[in-house]
């Protein structure tokens, strides 16, 4: 039997740093005369079009040939596992490979240690590969599987002869396989190359300069970058050899960087990076240089750079005026080397000895080491690592000597958080075919057998039983909407506890101080009598074992009778020149401002965020003031109510008071300009009062049910005559909803029944007809008449969805009404609401269709864009870039989202449903 004190001892001398009070609690020494299969099972299959969908192309099996236990090993403490992989033909396949697992009996999650000590002997060239790897054991809540990488991977070992002086050490996951991408894999699979021969080295410094000819002045520098530094400097010289810092940064973020500095002589000037953002090399797609005009000084200069990845993307090609080509320098990450076997006596190259393979797995990260060293760190949340930005980030840092990758989140998908559940182990050789399985396609010189020796698989635990924190969303207010002091607001959360406990309570917070909790669900907690202000909200959950976490903050603003209730609320516009943006008119500053087009006529409206009586408007223009113009409210963007009509106007401050009408949009709509320039304003204000909503929104609205009986259809209970009704079938459920026409915050609904009432139903609402938010839950009800107060919900249909009848009879509502107020309209879709006398003037962007089944087209931003898709509470659902004027949205479930695009002009939000 071996024995473990040569273990103990090195790991005492390898893991001071990470020091842990690990126990161990799970081991297979393979020292019996066969495979345990009390703890392992043999996985049988093939790679090309078969089981695992890996394009290998060797057949696994359960033969002695490739999966057995050998003793006399060098270097070994006792027996090993010994996994082959052959040059033969068996069944349909010209390879045989092994490959056992540990699923269904054990599986490990937080706070263990898994470690392996493995000599992959064999692997020696592309194509042939060896993996330490874990794959999950749970299962969402209600589901039968879960697909690949949903579930997540750990990628402990990943060893491939093409590049056998390095270990990767990554991790998978997303929502789908088909949105298995590297930038929505948020940078995890990149992992961190492990290099036995450099030991962890920090990384090298690259640079690209550009010779101008001569010495010029030069005082700004644009980089279009295609892959960023994180640190790095444009630094200047003369003669090319003395060198001085025009700029330096650390917090280097992509896209296209126009930096300015001091006007300076310089013959040469280059980018100097210092830290990469990932492990791809740094890449340029343009290289700028100017001086004191719009001139590119650099234009088809002569360019060197530190290195390259190759001819197709040398120096020059980031001087030479085109955005579709590039320089990119060498890789951090090793490229893979064909064909030639590995040295047999580097002790460099890993298949020259033993080495062990482990992850200390935490509730915030995964630690990857080896031999004791640990070279990525992954982090499940935002934050942990970098700045809690949503950037999802990765770099190299250097942590004790050494360098360490750290790569960001996991946490990203709220369906599933893989690395909070349980995952079985699996060892696993193969012979690469088609793609960079086994790190290529096999090649000629490859040997067979390739052997690969396992010495021992171990588990240690340090003995804290991990509790993954619930899940909390702050569901109203949204923040788009405004209240009038003294408020009444109602504050709404929905929770749940990942691993299947309980939801002990959910509190509510207005920033440290406690407004309520609620310890049944639906939670919520009225807030009433809120005085005018600015609050910051969240809601706290407990699960039944004392874990805690805080929902997104929403900022609440509560306007007083003095407010200016157009004080930073979201601006829309017609159109607008540069900068100049629609928000301007309605920020605190009194220098920013919104222009319009050169042309007649134009507008600009404000969201107040909720409906108030208007009694006074002030405009403060620039010189190119509006001649005549009407001042306009409305409560859905498509019936405008006329404030104020001003012609000849010459003052550049318009002070109108005495205003009366009643909404949530206030516009001022432009039609003959003061000047030949657009219009432009420094400020609009608004002022007035809280205005109460009692129009019934549904009246006259579509309605559609789950059937109906003779004439009594849906729309009898959303039209205005008391007498009719619809009724359904005499089953349960039935259910029945209105088409509001747009989104609408939703505070109460009434229903009154004919004599056949519904005794158990549910009201709910929503956006896109697939995602249903409750709004009330009835049981026992006898009455006729149900009015309901007190709601919060936004959403474009309200549905009263019948469990139980009242009687033997179907469903049947005489009317069912609905109240509330407009919610944020998207802003593409302003052209579609405006009336149809107005000339409608086409804004410098534009995306459609909304809602959108899979390519959302957008006009005015340029191709490459980088596009974010934050879920409503603001947490990102999708990194993707614009491409061919299309935003490719198949990835995203049905729901509600905002896209985030990251232009040359700013950034540019909008409200869009997928379908």
């Amino acid at each position: 039997m071996k024995t473990l004190l040569s273990f103990s001892v090195a790991l005492l001398l390898c893991c001071t740093v990470r020091a842990q009070n690990w126990t161990l609690i799970w081991s297979d020494e393979f020292n019996g005369p066969s495979l345990d299969l009390t703890k392992w099972s043999y996985e049988t299959g093939t790679g090309v079009n078969g089981d695992f969908g890996t394009g290998q192309l060797d057949r696994a099996t359960n033969r002695l040939e490739n999966v057995g236990i050998e003793s006399g090993i060098a270097g070994a403490n006792g027996n090993v596992l010994r996994i082959s992989t052959r040059k033969e033909f068996y069944i349909d396949r010209n390879y045989t490979s092994g490959r056992i697992n540990s699923n269904g009996k054990a599986s490990w999650g937080p706070q263990h240690r898994i470690v392996a000590r493995v000599w992959p002997k064999g692997v020696r060239t592309m194509g042939q590969g060896f993996a330490f790897w874990m794959m999950p054991d749970e299962l969402p809540q209600g589901q039968s599987t879960i697909s690949w990488p949903q579930g997540g991977e750990i990628d402990i070992m990943e060893y491939v002869g093409s590049i056998p002086t390095f270990n990767l050490g990554s991790t998978h996951y997303a929502w789908a396989w088909n949105n298995n991408q590297w930038a929505d894999w948020n940078h995890g699979h990149q992992g961190g190359y492990y290099s036995f021969a450099e030991q962890q080295a920090p990384d090298n410094p690259e640079y690209i300069r550009v010779d101008l000819g001569a010495v010029v002045s030069v005082d700004r520098v644009e980089l279009n970058w295609e892959n960023t530094g994180k640190s790095f400097k444009i630094q200047t010289s003369t003669d090319g050899t003395t060198w001085s810092d025009a700029y330096t940064t650390t917090a280097g973020d992509g896209g296209i960087d126009n930096i300015t500095f001091g006007a300076r002589n310089a013959r040469f000037v280059r980018m100097y990076g210092t830290q990469r953002s990932n492990d791809w090399g740094y890449s340029l797609f343009e290289f700028q240089v100017f001086g004191g005009s719009s001139a590119n000084l650099a234009l088809n200069k002569p360019a060197v750079a530190s290195s390259t990845q190759g001819a197709d993307v040398a120096a020059g090609l980031a001087f030479d005026g085109s955005a579709t080509t590039r320089w990119s320098s060498s890789l951090r990450n090793p490229d893979y080397q064909c064909c030639a076997q590995s040295s047999a006596t580097d002790p460099a190259v890993a298949a020259n000895g033993w080495h062990e393979y482990g992850i200390d797995w935490f509730a915030d990260r995964i630690e990857f080491f080896v031999d004791g060293n640990v070279y990525h760190i992954h982090y499940f949340e935002d934050g942990a690592a970098f700045a809690a930005d949503g950037q999802n980030e990765a770099q190299v840092q250097v942590v004790n000597g050494k360098r360490v990758r750290k790569s960001e989140f996991s946490n990203l998908y709220s369906e599933w958080h893989p690395f909070e559940h349980k995952m079985y182990a699996i060892l696993s050789a193969g012979v690469g075919g088609s793609g960079n399985t086994y790190g290529g396609p096999i090649v000629d010189q490859a040997i067979f057998p390739a052997d690969v020796y396992i010495d021992w698989v171990r588990v240690y635990s340090n003995g804290i039983t991990y509790n993954p924190p619930p899940t909390v969303t702050l569901t109203a207010p949204t923040g788009a909407e405004t209240y009038a002091a003294p408020a009444n607001i109602t504050l709404t959360a929905t929770a749940s506890d990942r691993d299947g406990g309980t939801i002990s309570s959910v509190t509510f917070y207005n920033g440290t101080a406690v407004i309520g909790t609620d310890n049944t669900a639906p939670y919520s907690v009225q807030w009433n009598n809120v005085a005018a202000g600015n609050y910051t909200i969240t809601a706290k959950v407990t699960d039944n074992g004392g874990a805690t976490a805080t929902s997104n903050a929403v900022t609440v603003a509560v306007n007083g009778t003095s407010s200016n209730l157009a004080l930073n609320r979201p601006g829309t516009a017609s159109s607008v020149t540069g900068a100049f943006a629609a928000s301007n008119a309605f920020d605190a500053s009194a220098t920013t401002r919104w222009e319009s087009a050169y042309a007649d006529p134009q507008w600009i409206y404000v969201d107040l965020g909720n409906t108030y009586n208007v009694n006074r408007v002030k405009i403060t223009w620039e010189t190119a003031m509006g001649k005549d113009y009407r001042v306009e409210i409305s409560n859905d963007l498509n019936n405008w109510q006329l404030l104020k009509t001003v012609t000849g106007n010459t003052a550049l401050v318009n002070d109108w008071t005495a205003l009366s009408g009643s909404g949530r949009y206030v516009r001022v709509y432009g039609t003959a300009r003061g000047t030949q320039y657009g219009y432009s304003i420094f400020g609009m204000e608004v002022y007035g009062s809280g205005a109460s909503t009692s129009a019934n929104i549904a009246l006259n609205k579509t309605g559609t049910a789950s059937s109906i009986t003779g004439v009594f259809n849906a729309n009898n209970a959303f039209d205005a005559d008391a007498g009719s009704r619809w009724e359904s079938a005499y089953t349960d459920p039935q259910w029945i909803y209105v088409d509001l026409g747009g989104n609408y915050n939703v505070n109460r609904v009434k229903v009154t029944w004919e004599t056949a009432l519904g005794k158990d139903y549910r009201v709910e609402i929503s956006t896109d007809l697939n995602n249903w938010q409750l709004l009330k839950t009835v049981t026992g009800n006898t009455a006729l008449v149900n009015d309901w107060t007190g709601l919060s919900g936004t959403g474009r249909y309200v549905r009263v969805y019948g469990t139980a009848r009242g009687t033997q009879w179907g469903y049947s509502i005489f009317s069912t009404e609905v109240y509330g107020s407009a919610a944020a309209l998207p802003v593409n879709t302003q052209a579609a609401l405006k009336p149809v006398e107005e000339k409608i003037i086409t804004a410098q962007f534009r995306g459609y269709p909304n809602p959108v089944v899979n390519n959302y087209n957008v006009e005015g931003v340029e191709d490459r864009s980088r596009v974010t898709v934050l879920y409503i509470d603001g947490t990102p659902a999708l990194r993707t870039q614009v491409t061919g004027a299309r935003i490719d949205l198949s990835p995203l479930k049905p729901g509600m989202y905002i896209i985030q695009i990251f232009s040359k002009q700013g950034v540019i939000n909008q409200k869009i449903i997928k379908q």
